[in-house]
């Protein structure tokens, strides 16, 4: 389905004229796309930006970075928010082709990195615009870690994509969101990209410019610490053991491992914290999907906020009808 989709972008945008019917098609590609990586237990395995991309009219209600508009859970990025842990950029706008566009916010961790962008588009043009798709996004940082490219899947991010769009009045804004379980501790962040596409209820435009940013990261995104938990029952009873638990500033998230993903797909995994069960969010991803080896690794995350950090947690696995408990303390 990603290859069907690449391929009629490159398609169309070597013709002079976008067909007409260009915007359905991709957005029935989406919309198929989409509802395929949720049928299954919801897991998002490495989907494109474009993948979680919306496909109607602007969004209502809204968090600082809007990612529930698109279905994830985004109770524990607004609650490091509402906790300070967030950078304002308020770039100057950089405009092509009458186009204008910024960076609002920024926040990163271990786990979750999302970027905020501003589009000035005029209000002619704002009729029957559906969303904004930028088409080349590319992500990296002093040391040249490629964090995001949207043509190379060599990515630290493991799975992307964009909320909704939200207007105020001219001013549209859309969040770039990437999820990974090592995100580095960037002290600048550099991002560029070369074309957008304005996505209308009967057409498509390509906007050609050169867009390029850079971030100062702030200290407490560079210098941020995990909170690592370490088992102390027994965690190799069973066809799923757990790799990894850590709290970082956005979440809790954990690496759990198998021989096969049926295993993981099937299985019911809960957290409890104080007697009190959690679900995972849903935005589970697959690490290593494009270069699987015997392990397969999923990542789970909870919201746990680090402020709150327990002594102690459970994880509670349900597989082929039987059911066992991980106790993990805090690595002290």
């Amino acid at each position: 389905m990603d290859d069907e989709l690449d391929k009629i972008l490159r398609e169309e945008f070597k013709k002079d004229m976008i067909n007409p019917e260009f915007h359905n098609e991709v957005d029935s590609i989406l919309e198929k796309l989409f509802l395929k990586k949720r049928r299954k237990q919801k897991i998002i395995a490495i989907a494109t930006p474009i993948a979680l991309a919306a496909t109607t009219v602007f969004a209502v209600g809204y968090s600082t970075f809007n990612l529930s508009s698109v279905g994830l859970d985004d109770k524990c990025i607004e609650m490091a928010v509402q906790n300070g842990y967030i950078c304002t950029v308020n770039t100057e706008m950089q405009e092509y082709e009458n186009i204008g566009i910024g960076i609002k916010d920024f926040l990163i961790d271990d786990i979750n990195m999302e970027v905020s962008f501003e589009f000035i588009v005029s209000q002619e043009r704002q009729k029957n615009l559906k969303n904004i798709y930028i088409q080349d996004l590319q992500i990296s940082d002093e040391n040249e870690n490629q964090i995001f490219n949207e043509n190379d899947n060599a990515n630290i991010s493991l799975t992307s994509g964009y909320s909704k769009i939200k207007r105020e009045n001219e001013v549209l804004t859309s969040t770039f969101f990437a999820q990974s379980d090592n995100f580095p501790q960037s002290k600048k962040i550099y991002i560029h990209f070369n074309s957008i596409i304005l996505n209308y209820k009967d057409k498509s435009d390509l906007i050609n410019g050169k867009w390029n940013f850079e971030i100062e990261v702030p200290e407490k995104m560079v210098n941020r610490n995990n909170i690592e938990y370490i088992p102390i029952s027994n965690n190799e009873n069973g066809n799923i053991s757990i790799k990894s638990v850590k709290l970082a500033n956005t979440g809790l998230i954990v690496n759990a491992v198998s021989d096969n993903s049926q295993t993981l797909d099937k299985a019911k995994i809960e957290l409890k914290i104080n007697n009190k069960g959690l679900k995972y969010n849903n935005n589970v991803f697959e690490k290593n999907y494009k270069n699987r080896s015997q392990e397969i690794e999923y990542i789970y995350t909870f919201n746990v906020q680090k402020e709150k950090a327990p002594q102690q947690l459970t994880l509670k696995i349900k597989e082929k009808g039987k059911e066992r408990e991980i106790i993990f303390i805090k690595n002290e």
